[in-house]
């Protein structure tokens, strides 16, 4: 009750209405993830790798695609 009204915002008349398979399929995602191993200082590196925001923040990266323009 205490996630269906306070993390997912239920109405309490959603909840009451709700099914117990209905509770169990939404609350079936944040049972996953909480099952899952937590992600190392490798996960990061591989993700930052694979989706950079920029190439300073890449380790063993000098230089990025748009490096910022000098002034001078």
């Amino acid at each position: 009750m205490a996630v269906a009204l306070g993390v997912f915002w239920w109405p309490p008349e959603t909840f009451w209405r709700a099914t117990p398979r209905e509770l169990a399929a939404a609350l079936q995602p944040a049972t996953a993830a909480q099952a899952r191993e937590p992600a190392t200082s490798g996960d990061l590196v591989r993700l930052m790798r694979a989706f950079p925001d920029s190439a300073a923040v890449i380790p063993g990266r000098a230089e990025g695609p748009n490096p910022e323009p000098t002034t001078g």
